[in-house]
């Protein structure tokens, strides 16, 4: 886990391996009525069509460790279903969303937030979290309060996923 200072963004990314397959943890990771009973990050999570498809728009509540709360608006940029990545023989996912809310709409802040799972050597997933802020209101972004919700989001789904299995 990191949080990586740029001049232009910031960069907080986690990663974990999970004893499933791609698969799995893909639908879990992009079943957003499901959030509410496995991610401590995410209370509530709504689309206004299917989250696995570009474009879709996203609702998420956030709610850090100190009980504080937020919501974020989200449109789907990427979601690269599991595949066989022919290079490597090895399954990959992709699922990205930008921000969507006022700050953006105003150049303040925009963000990238994306998903990505890897099949590894020894049958694992690596589940790799990163969000990227961009515009001059990054800096008053609380950094902590996002990489612990990272690392709390990314603890319970290999729990959940690893729990089904």
């Amino acid at each position: 886990m990191s949080i990586i200072r740029g001049r232009k963004i910031i960069r907080i990314c986690t990663e974990i391996r999970i004893a499933a397959t791609v698969e799995s943890v893909w639908e879990l990771m992009t079943r957003l009525d499901r959030y509410p009973q496995w991610n401590p990050f995410i209370t509530q999570a709504t689309a206004d069509g299917d989250p696995r498809v570009v474009g879709t728009l996203m609702q998420f509540q956030l709610k850090n460790s100190d009980a504080s709360t937020w919501r974020s608006t989200e449109r789907v940029a990427i979601a690269r279903h599991p595949e066989l990545d022919t290079a490597t023989g090895r399954k990959t996912a992709e699922w990205m969303y930008t921000y969507e809310g006022w700050p953006r709409k105003l150049r303040l802040l925009g963000t990238r937030r994306k998903q990505e799972l890897r099949e590894v050597e020894d049958g694992r997933v690596l589940y790799i979290s990163e969000i990227i802020f961009m515009g001059i209101a990054r800096r008053f972004v609380p950094l902590d309060r996002v990489l612990d919700g990272f690392v709390r989001q990314a603890e319970a789904l290999k729990a959940e996923v690893e729990r089904a299995a």
